[in-house]
């Protein structure tokens, strides 16, 4: 039975992969999946594309719909089932130059999870939840690429923000997240400063034993422990007609375990978790804004989180001395307390924050 191959692209942004690509293919790699066996988390999910292009169809400058970000997918047709082998995004397309060359285009794809590898994630210390929860939480301060986008309102965008046109919003980007096994007493409370999101999301699979990927169709999946161990169904089966096979499995197991745990606890009220070490002193006629960061450290010098937090009686006492300040609030994830000059006297200026 001859299995056929697919290649399409959604460049209406609608989910209708119309754009066939799969006649000018001439070679297609992929990958996606764990690297090793118990692996926690999945490295990005790639695509690769060789394609024929005699008359420069497949240059972005010269044809719509190949920029980076349009919906690619990889499908096979075994006569009696189609299946879907990757579903990801152009990231960028190389036409090779040239009149005599061999005239052709590479499209390289990548999976959702892309964006989780650029962007620096800041929460407030997780109290109690589960690994799946706070996965929820990062992605959605991730700008995840949303489909499709056809008819949907994007601020800024060419064909996607007119007036009366398109008024709904895009919607969730896919995700699959199972129910993790374990509550946490605390989770990241030494994501001092921000973290990017990938490295976040490991702690918290490689803390539920579970596994965080992108699955065949696009999703941000995660797995709980329980999962790789109930479920049984096998997804693929080998006839025994090959010249070779080469399977390991569990080689990487150890039955001796050594590891360092660091208790949390909450702090009792008034507990200090920041001071300003030298005064501030605001020059006559000075303008503009100072920003003053606090990083907040534990007895031991070791980084910590802030669960509530309000100034000391101390810098009370200042403001009424300056009403030229005024206190901006604090960061929503790591409690970072900021201050803004309106116009002052020649004065000096200390702070306490306790929790």
């Amino acid at each position: 039975m001859t299995t056929t191959y697919t290649i399409t692209l959604d460049s209406a942004d609608d989910g209708s992969f119309s754009a066939d690509l799969s006649a000018a293919a001439l070679k297609a790699e992929w990958r996606l999946g764990m690297a090793e066996p118990f692996a926690a988390i999945a490295a990005i999910a790639t695509a690769e594309i060789l394609l024929q292009n005699p008359a420069r169809a497949l240059s972005p400058e010269v044809t719509a719909g190949l920029a980076p970000g349009t919906p690619l997918r990889i499908q096979a047709d075994d006569g009696s089932t189609v299946h879907t082998l990757f579903t990801g995004f152009i990231t960028r397309v190389e036409p090779l130059p040239g009149d005599q060359g061999a005239r052709t285009a590479v499209i390289h794809a990548a999976g959702p999870e892309t964006a989780l590898h650029t962007t620096t994630v800041r929460l407030p210390p997780q109290v109690a939840r589960r690994a799946d929860e706070t996965i929820a939480s990062l992605l959605a301060a991730v700008p995840l690429r949303r489909t499709p986008l056809a008819g949907r309102w994007v601020l800024g965008v060419a064909g996607h923000s007119e007036l009366g046109e398109q008024t709904a919003l895009p919607g969730d980007p896919l995700i699959a997240l199972e129910t993790g096994i374990t509550t946490c007493a605390y989770l990241g409370d030494t994501w001092e400063g921000g973290i990017p999101a990938i490295a976040a999301i490991r702690q918290l699979a490689e803390s539920e034993r579970g596994r965080f990927f992108t699955d065949r169709a696009g999703r941000l999946v995660f797995y709980n422990r329980h999962h790789t161990l109930l479920d049984t169904t096998p997804v693929a089966t080998f006839s025994d007609d090959m010249d070779d096979l080469s399977y390991t499995y569990g080689a990487d197991m150890a039955n001796h375990v050594a590891i360092t745990l660091t208790p949390r606890h909450i702090g009792g009220a008034d507990s200090t978790l920041w001071t300003l070490e030298n005064p501030q002193r605001i020059q006559p006629g000075e303008s503009g804004f100072r920003q003053i960061t606090a990083r907040y450290r534990d007895a031991l010098d070791q980084p910590c989180g802030r669960w509530s937090s309000r100034p000391a009686a101390r810098h009370g006492l200042h403001r009424q001395h300056c009403r030229r300040w005024e206190r901006r609030g604090h960061h929503p994830a790591c409690g970072c307390c900021w201050w803004r000059r309106i116009s002052a006297p020649r004065c000096s200026k200390s702070a306490t924050v306790r929790q």
